[in-house]
């Protein structure tokens, strides 16, 4: 497959793997089916949508920040068990896991679901253990970690505002760079995600201004 055809496939299915891993992907989040995703080390995958089965993930700028992931995977079954117990899990992370940026994958098969509040939970408890790593790489791993959160958050804004706000309709990306897709990221985040979490970038940053003129300079 030429590169030019393998591209046009990628604009209305997903990136040809071949492409994907020989160019950079810190300033764009691209769809893949998780069983595809699952199990390379260089990639922070959320899979809470019970609406599509892929799986948006970012490939670290930073070789560093590959030491400071960790990655938890359930089954539904295996998550239900421990769902009662979630809050005791979240706060176990740092002594079980060390300072490391938790992403929990939960596999949903079929119509299988986990509820809002549970998806909230967790999308909290994640962003939060953000701020447990040693040191966040710069603006643009940031960025990048930003827009991994934000898609698990996507859900709760209409099907069109969402891939305004990724960059995406149809499946073909829209937006040519961050910069396009950054203030749509920004709000959603600033309004969607955990309280701590805006707090701690809020002083570096004082106001969603300054962070997206940091990134854009």
């Amino acid at each position: 497959m030429s590169r030019t055809n393998a591209e046009e496939k990628s604009a209305l299915d997903y990136p040809d793997l071949s492409i994907v891993f020989s160019q950079s992907l810190a300033d764009k989040p691209w769809f893949a089916p998780l069983s595809v995703m699952i199990g390379d080390s260089n990639l922070c995958g959320i899979a809470f949508e019970d609406t599509f089965s892929e799986l948006i993930f970012w490939k670290s700028t930073s070789d560093e920040f590959i030491d400071d992931q960790a990655i938890l995977i359930f089954d539904l079954k295996d998550f239900t068990a421990r769902v009662r117990l979630l809050d005791q899990e979240i706060a176990d992370w740092p002594g079980k896991l060390g300072r490391r940026f938790v992403t929990m994958v939960v596999m949903l098969e079929g119509r299988e679901k986990i509820s809002a509040d549970t998806e909230r939970r967790i999308i909290a408890a994640q962003l939060d253990s953000l701020f447990n790593v040693h040191a966040v790489h710069g603006v643009r791993e940031l960025y990048n970690l930003l827009t991994c959160m934000t898609k698990a958050t996507a859900r709760k804004f209409s099907s069109r505002q969402r891939n305004e706000v990724l960059g995406f309709e149809e499946n073909r990306r829209t937006a040519s760079n961050p910069a396009d897709v950054w203030p749509g990221v920004l709000e959603m985040f600033f309004s969607q995600a955990a309280g701590p979490l805006a707090r701690a970038i809020a002083s570096k940053f004082p106001s969603p201004w300054d962070l997206k003129r940091e990134l854009l300079r």
